[in-house]
């Protein structure tokens, strides 16, 4: 993840994320394991997927992208992981946003917006209305970015912020 604040879309973070995730996917074929571990490890090689599409998206190399997120979205509906599948979902909707999809962008952020999660945690929320925000702002909506904002803003202020430090 520091690599890729630093430099962004490099193809080396999206190959050692890949490794990653298939590294996790191998631990579930030595010996046995509970289902709260193999759980786990679906959930590790979710997120180290979604991170391998977040490196295709940064570098806009968006086919790719739509290769790890359906990668991704698999191992996380294994996972059962709410906060995983958000992330994941979440990331599709910025891929589409960026790719000039709007529609598609819309659609994938309100999967990870009406997951029970963002229900029961206000900072998923804020964080889902702010994507939501960016969309409409990108589709030149600014009553809806606005209103999107608002509502990140109302999400945050009901949050728990010192908890989920």
């Amino acid at each position: 993840m520091t690599s890729d604040h630093r430099h962004g879309g490099q193809l080396g973070i999206e190959q050692r994320t890949a490794v990653l995730a298939d590294e996790a996917l191998n631990l579930q074929n030595t010996g046995s394991a509970t289902q709260r571990v193999r759980s786990s490890l679906y959930a590790s090689a979710a997120a180290f997927r979604s991170s391998t599409m977040w490196a295709a998206i940064d570098g806009r190399h968006y086919d790719v992208a739509k290769v790890h997120m359906r990668e991704a979205q698999a191992l996380a509906e294994m996972s059962g992981d709410q906060a995983i599948k958000f992330r994941i979902w979440s990331h599709a909707g910025t891929m589409y946003r960026h790719m000039g999809r709007p529609a598609d962008a819309f659609a994938a952020n309100d999967v990870a917006r009406n997951l029970h999660l963002t229900r029961r945690d206000p900072l998923f929320a804020s964080l889902g209305l702010a994507r939501q925000g960016a969309i409409h702002g990108a589709a030149h909506d600014c009553t809806g970015t606005r209103r999107a904002f608002e509502q990140a803003q109302d999400a945050m202020l009901r949050a728990d912020v010192d908890a989920a430090l």
